[in-house]
Parts: C-alpha cells; structure tokens; sequence
C-alpha cells in the first residue's frame, strides 16, 4: 500500500511541473482503484463510467492545489466522494422526477407534491428578501446542490464564510417565513 501511494504522490508532483508521462501513469492507475471503488457502490455500468470520467475531471481540475508534503490518499478519497455525493444527488432528483410521471394515478401524491410547490414558491418569494450573497448561497448549495468547497471555489469565499452566510441565510428565511 505504502509503495502505491508514494508512486501516486511521485507521479502527481511530477506531473504538477509538467510530466505528462507521469500524469498518464497516475490516470491509468487511479482509474482502476477507482473502478473497483464504484464497483461496490454504483450498480448500472454507464452510471459508473459517466462517474469515473466525472472524478478523472475532478483530479485534474484539483491536481495543482495537492500538498506534496501531505499524504495522496485522503486528497484523493475526497474528491472520489464529493463526486459520488454529486452523483447520488443527482440520481435522487431523477428517480424523484421518473417516479412523478410513472404515477399520475396517486392523488395523495399529487396533493404532496402540490403542498410542497406551495411551500417552495412561497421561500422563493422570501429568498427575494434576502442580502445577494444570502441568495446566492441558497440558490447555489441548495437549490443547484453544490458542495460548500466547489461553492468556495465558484465565489472566492473561504469555506467558513460559505458556510456562514448559508447558516445566516437559512435562519433569515425561517423568520421570514414565520412572519407570513
């Protein structure tokens, strides 16, 4: 294990100052670890490919912010889980669509959904009141699902400030709501 991961770590340094051999060595081993990993966690083949194309980009676009004098495996292991995060997200907000339009016969699911959109359209009222970089953390990590760090990154604010301005911004939206 010790010898994979030093090899790892030789070969991102390397390709940080521009080896390109190197970066091919590291993408062709990472994706076989990778695969393995989404083996046991993503069932439909094409789902596990789209993801695994999905992290490769991620280590890419992260590979210049890796500490060389930190280990490999946690910088890497969160970007893999971010990823699968984003990817669970995403398949539970499809599942939710497909299961809408596979049963239109269920009134008391209709009756469900049309509170919910009730709901939602009256905190996207209240999300008008709030100071823009309020909204915008909202809009981007709760409506968009964006992870705390990609929103960090996107807005150039600090990880704690992000999450700062969403904790203020949620609880400016209950009492909104709480005084309609």
């Amino acid at each position: 294990m010790e010898d994979k991961e030093l090899r790892w770590k030789n070969w991102i340094v390397n390709s940080q100052q521009g080896d390109s051999v190197s970066y091919k060595k590291l993408l062709e081993e990472l994706s076989k670890e990778i695969e393995m990993i989404l083996a046991g966690k993503i069932f439909n083949p094409a789902d596990r490919e789209d993801l695994l194309q999905e992290i490769l980009l991620g280590i890419h676009r992260a590979k210049d912010s890796f500490d060389p004098t930190k280990k490999i495996r946690p910088w890497l292991y969160s970007i893999i889980n971010f990823k699968i995060i984003d990817y669970i997200r995403a398949y539970k907000r499809k599942s939710f669509i497909s299961y809408q339009s596979d049963s239109p016969e269920t009134p008391v699911y209709f009756d469900f959904i049309n509170e919910k959109e009730e709901e939602f359209k009256i905190l996207l009222e209240k999300m008008k009141l709030l100071p823009v970089k309020q909204k915008e953390m909202v809009r981007l990590l709760k409506l968009e699902g964006k992870s705390i760090k990609e929103v960090s990154e996107l807005t150039g604010m600090s990880i704690s400030s992000v999450k700062v301005t969403l904790h203020r911004a949620i609880k400016n939206l209950q009492k909104l709501v709480k005084r309609s």
